[in-house]
């Protein structure tokens, strides 16, 4: 490859944010222990369940039902408990975001519900404000009274945090990197390309690498498929069919060169330690490449070197004299840890820098194969999730006040479904050959490693899953002033060029 093509690439590989991070050696272990020990029927159950409590909170404020906004706001009690409850809703969410970002600083949950009551209801006060001397319904009714919220809720958490941080300024690292999270997921109610710079900008020291990927996907991504969910309803054409399909298929290939890519290096390691005969004790475990006739696979040689609480020696002498102890194979989706060593000697030594560059290498692979199947998994629920808010919304009287539902007819609705769910099935496409690849390549489960994201990290999933569901499907209200107009608009902006 010739010079301008390599800084090209180089260039756009410095632009992923899946592959600038990497596992700690922490995260990799609990990685195998949960794969070895958790059934395929948890695993499933997670991954079913997982969606459900987004869907249930955006169905349920709609079983309310709405008057004509050309009423007036005298006739819209109902609109007005509405926007009290998603206040509460959006409220909770964000202290809940917060409490988890910053788990040293104690939030109990008494004072959690209060202060989630009194921004809401002062949040609502403003908006009633602002309707009265405006008028109703009011002009980008959730951009306007945005500012409000977002200043009354940040005085909550001054309240709150303020006295407990002077106290533990450690904390301020991690306050500081929720609060770049938070102003994204705000950005993006008003503009999508922010988010690159703030979770590319998050410092280390703001303790979280190995919750990046979740963070990431669940905002972004979420963000993204809810809109293409859109423009696939809203347009049966053949090209925007095509369009869909060929953007699939090109993060497809771009997503498992990059594990290709990874895969070899480790490869190349692998042979590296083949030469190196890495044992403790002629009376110890012997941590090689083969043992018994089975060869080791990329986890159980990186999770070996890991589990070592000691550097191993290294060594060279004749393979026939050594003495080695049985090795489970890693079949299907488990991942069996080396077996525990009997004894360690005084002198150990480091491990040689191939073993490093190894265990370093397998610790990138598991990040970006994170964040694959996490892109790949929302790419699958949130059309799921979305054609079931459309298949019972069609039924609620409210439908009339949506911009996308009001005129759709029952051939319509079936055809818009169908739309949406043509772009789901190729996620599940690039999802089962992700896993397959992943599986093929490394005998490791990536069904397993997006559990373990999704039950590890459940109250970050489901803060930024509802966020952004809750948010979108009601932003073509028309109780809600021009901002329906404005989502109408840009989705046939995009589908029309």
């Amino acid at each position: 490859m010739s010079a301008i093509p390599k800084r090209l690439v180089a260039l756009w590989e410095s632009t992923q944010v899946e592959l600038q991070g990497s596992y700690s050696p922490q995260r990799v272990l609990l990685l195998a222990k949960y794969t070895r020990e958790t059934s395929w029927l948890r695993v499933i159950s997670i991954l079913v369940v997982t969606p459900l409590p987004c869907l249930i909170v955006t169905v349920w404020i709609d079983a309310l039902p709405l008057a004509n906004p050309s009423e007036g706001l005298a006739a819209n009690g109902v609109f007005l408990f509405r926007e009290y409850y998603s206040y509460v809703v959006m409220s909770f969410l964000a202290f809940q975001q917060f409490r988890t970002g910053v788990p040293e600083l104690p939030y109990p949950n008494k004072r959690l519900v209060v202060n989630t009551v009194i921004v809401a209801a002062l949040s609502v006060g403003v908006l009633y404000a602002m309707t009265l001397g405006i008028g109703f319904p009011l002009p980008f009714t959730i951009v306007s009274g945005m500012p409000a919220w977002l200043a009354i809720l940040s005085t909550s958490l001054v309240i709150e945090w303020a006295k407990k941080i002077r106290e533990n300024p450690e904390t301020w690292a991690l306050v500081v990197n929720m609060l770049k999270v938070w102003m994204c997921e705000v950005a993006l109610v008003v503009i999508y390309p922010p988010y690159f710079y703030i979770f590319t900008t998050l410092s280390s020291m703001g303790k979280m690498g190995d919750e990046m990927p979740e963070v990431v996907v669940f905002n972004s991504e979420v963000f993204n498929t809810l809109f293409v969910s859109y423009c696939m309803q809203n347009s049966p054409s053949i090209g925007t069919t095509l369009s869909v399909m060929g953007a699939l298929l090109l993060q497809m290939v771009l997503s498992l060169r990059d594990v290709n890519i990874a895969v070899e290096v480790l490869e190349h390691l692998g042979r590296q330690l083949e030469q190196e005969c890495v044992y403790q004790d002629h009376r110890d475990t012997v941590v090689k490449s083969s043992v018994g006739g089975h060869v080791l696979t990329v986890l159980e040689r990186a999770i070996a070197f890991l589990q070592e609480e000691t550097p191993a020696n290294k060594r060279c002498q004749d393979q026939k004299t050594e003495q080695a102890a049985p090795i489970r194979h890693l079949g299907g989706a488990s991942v069996q840890p080396a077996p525990q060593l009997t004894e360690e000697r005084n002198d150990s030594r480091k491990l040689s820098s191939t073993t490093v560059q190894y265990t370093q290498k397998v610790r990138q692979l598991l990040y970006l194969t994170e964040f694959l199947v996490l892109i790949n998994y929302v790419g699958v629920i949130i059309p799921l999730i979305f054609t079931t808010y459309l298949g019972v919304m069609y039924r609620l009287p409210n439908r009339a006040y949506y911009s996308q539902l009001a005129d759709l007819t029952e051939g319509e609705l079936y055809q818009a479904l169908q739309n949406v769910m043509f772009n789901c099935s190729l996620k599940v496409v690039s999802l089962a050959l992700l896993c397959w690849v992943l599986q093929y390549k490394l005998h490791f489960s990536a069904i397993h490693q997006l559990a373990f994201v999704l039950e590890k990290q459940w109250a970050g999933v489901q803060i930024k899953l509802a966020f952004w569901v809750f948010y979108n499907v009601q932003a073509s209200l028309q109780h809600y002033g021009a901002v329906s107009l404005l989502v109408s608009t840009m989705a046939e902006g995009v589908l029309t060029g």
